[in-house]
């Protein structure tokens, strides 16, 4: 049962008391309540606990949280001297899950319309040469032990001979300038 919530955390829950046995499990959606009890259980027999999870507002809106849990023990004032207890932290992490999710759809949006399209899509960062290929490349070009380490390994021996030079010094001239360029570069591919 909770003792205490200050101000912040009454207004991060949405609620003005804590609602049936004041206990802070009531908050956590169903989905998250068996591993949260678990946890706090673990507190509970004098370990620390951190964990996230979502807790359901009272007017039904999802909060995702970062818990931090430790135990503790509480003055009770009376005769029985200090009662064990728990001091628990909460972080809203609900705008960082936003985000994370916003960024999961587009990152499927972009890999569908990748996978879609007739072109070859790759991003290269030729300061430390990693490599990352999107769509379909083992059925476009015909690599079928996965993607090259870089579009000129792909490319080379397959590049119109007057290509090669003029590709580089575009790269080299967009990495001295930090400006983007949209290159084209031919290659020969035999079926």
């Amino acid at each position: 049962r909770a003792q205490y919530v200050n101000r912040r955390g009454f207004e991060l829950l949405g609620a003005t008391e804590l609602a049936g046995t004041g206990s802070f499990l009531d908050l956590v959606s169903p989905a998250d309540r068996a591993a949260a009890r678990h946890r706090f259980a673990r507190v509970s027999s004098g370990r620390q606990a951190r964990f996230n999870a979502s807790l359901t507002r009272p007017d039904g809106s999802l909060l995702y949280v970062r818990i931090s849990a430790s135990p503790t023990s509480i003055a009770s004032g009376g005769e029985q001297g200090n009662v064990p207890g728990v001091l628990t932290l909460v972080t809203d992490l609900t705008d960082q899950h936003r985000a994370e999710e916003a960024l999961r759809q587009a990152e499927e949006r972009f890999r569908v319309a990748a996978e879609s399209a007739s072109d070859l899509i790759y991003e290269w960062d030729p300061a430390s040469g990693d490599m990352r290929w999107f769509g379909d490349l083992e059925h476009r070009v015909g690599y079928d032990e996965g993607p090259p380490a870089s579009p000129f390994v792909a490319w080379s021996p397959r590049q119109k001979p007057e290509d090669p030079e003029r590709v580089l010094r575009s790269v080299a001239a967009s990495v001295a300038t930090s400006e983007t360029s949209l290159l084209q570069y031919r290659s020969i591919w035999l079926a």
